[in-house]
Parts: C-alpha cells; structure tokens; sequence
C-alpha cells in the first residue's frame, strides 16, 4: 500500500510538471531539489563527502553552497525532463544554442 501511495504521488507530481508553464515548472522544480537536500541527509553527507575529497582547499561553506545549487539544479532538470514529451522544433527553437 506504500509503495503505490508513494508511486501514485510521484506520478503526480511528474504529470504536473508537464502541464506548468516552464519558467513555474523550474520554480517547482528547484524547490523539489531543495526539498531532497532536507529530506535526505545520506545523500546530502555523501555529496559533501565526495566534494571535499575532490575540492579538499575549498572552505566547507562553499562546497555546501554548491552542492545545495546542485540539488536545485536537478530539480529543474526534472522538471524539464517530465516537459520533454511535448517538445517540438518549433517550441524549442529558442532553447537550444
């Protein structure tokens, strides 16, 4: 029963990125990626884990910044993700450089 509320709640919200105008769709998504930096401190520990072992001179308040950047930028690739379906030559001609 868990599983198909968590399911049914992620379809949701992926089906509603899709129909958001795209500059609300990446505000959506941002807080989503916002979100996940709260709600999952395992990934969170090892991302700043990874950074410090790649960036060890970088202060830990500006690795901690870019991974929180991190997070709210895959959360608006997610929401660009779930608009793919609808994209078209003519509708993406301005996106792409």
């Amino acid at each position: 029963m868990r599983e198909a509320l968590e399911y049914a709640l992620v379809r949701m919200l992926l089906s509603g990125f899709a129909v958001l105008p795209r500059p609300l769709a990446w505000r959506v998504g941002a807080a989503v990626g916002w979100f996940a930096w709260l709600a999952v401190p395992k990934l969170r520990r090892t991302g700043l884990r990874n950074l410090e072992i790649a960036f060890p001179q970088m202060p830990a308040a500006e690795r901690e910044r870019l991974l929180r950047r991190l997070y709210r930028h895959l959360g608006r690739q997610l929401a660009e993700f779930c608009r793919m379906p609808r994209y078209t030559r003519d509708n993406t001609r301005g996106l792409i450089r």
